[in-house]
């Protein structure tokens, strides 16, 4: 029998490369502190610039691009180097709960795969969480926030997270300019200080995010909570999936004494499909594990999921890629379970 995690992230240790590091509940967090980034590294690119490089290193290798709505730095210290920083950088705020630090590589390597070094870092407050799921409850698909480390072929170490206009300007977040400043300042800290903090260093950015860009958005019975377990269910139930973590965002927000409607989010996924994507581009990172968002309101209850063509968008991968139709075929019918459709 399926046993309910007590409070907000349900770990599962038998996913081989999931880690959690230190608490895995962020409801013990003091209200994040917005810093703002150093002018000296220069003003954010304009939303209307189109995707870049981000440029060349000295040894000559080139970096990925800079997928929409995300804000990357090359580092100047070693892969292994920039996520321990990173990760010194998440614990040594006071505000902050690292998650779960996920090596996308070493999950490859259990799928018989073979992928770069590729390591997520998941991470959050709901005290700044909060107020944008008030605004908006959907920004749950994009929260907690993660930071991306990826290392190129030819060496080149590169640091990527989502900017907050891309959670502005996707779920048309209205009215909380200050808990996206924040977002945007400690994000930029973070990267720069474990990046190696150089005279020379430069954030690049992506083109911004349309509203609404990939979601798919389906009715459910009953409650969040109900449709969440159905899900749950499905997810024991097939030996392809694991399950990653399970956050409910109320419960996260009642614990330092915020209010929030009922939102649970659920992330999971298969290595074997996912490790493709990120052979084909390992920015799609950022939106991997695959996520499902239970809203619950007055109105009645929504699951809703990234379409997987918008990732591949997204990151410039090939539509065409055989496991983008398997993993958007698994969606469609895990959602119609969790729904009450089947």
């Amino acid at each position: 029998m399926r046993r309910h995690a007590s409070l907000s992230i349900l770990a599962v240790v038998s996913l081989g490369a999931v880690a959690c590091a230190g608490s895995a509940d962020l409801a013990d967090q003091s209200a994040l502190t917005t810093l703002a980034p150093d002018p000296a590294r220069g003003s954010e690119p304009s939303a209307d610039e189109p995707a870049v490089t981000i440029g060349e290193p000295a040894d000559g290798t080139i970096t990925a691009v800079v997928p929409p709505g995300a804000r990357s730095v090359v580092s100047e210290r070693s892969f292994e180097d920039t996520v321990a920083a990173v990760v010194a950088e998440i614990e040594a705020n006071a505000a902050l709960t690292l998650v779960a630090q996920i090596d996308h590589g070493a999950n490859a390597e259990t799928a018989g795969l073979d992928l770069g070094p590729t390591v997520e870092l998941i991470f959050g407050n709901p005290v700044v969480g909060t107020p944008l799921m008030v605004a908006s409850a959907g920004v749950g698909i994009d929260l907690p926030q993660k930071m991306l480390v990826i290392e190129s072929d030819g060496g080149a170490v590169q640091v990527l997270w989502n900017g907050a206009s891309h959670l502005a300007t996707r779920h048309g977040l209205v009215g909380v300019d200050e808990p996206l400043s924040a977002v945007d300042g400690v994000l930029a800290s973070i990267a720069f200080a474990a990046a190696g903090d150089g005279d020379d260093l430069e954030m690049s950015s992506g083109p911004d995010t349309e509203l609404g860009a990939g979601l798919v958005t389906l009715d459910a019975s009953g409650t969040a909570r109900a449709a969440a377990d159905r899900l749950l269910v499905a997810i024991e139930e097939n030996p392809n999936l694991e399950l990653v973590a399970e956050i409910d965002h109320a419960a996260n927000a009642a614990s330092v004494d915020l209010e929030l409607s009922p939102i649970i989010e659920v992330i999971f996924g298969n290595p074997s499909l996912g490790t493709p994507l990120m052979q084909a581009s390992p920015t799609s990172g950022l939106d991997l594990p695959q996520k499902m968002l239970f809203v619950e309101t007055s109105d009645g209850v929504t699951i809703s999921y990234n379409d997987p063509l918008y990732l591949a968008a997204r990151h410039t991968i090939d539509p065409a890629l055989s496991e983008l139709s398997t993993i958007a075929d698994a969606l469609g019918v895990l959602s119609a379970l969790a729904a009450g459709e089947a």
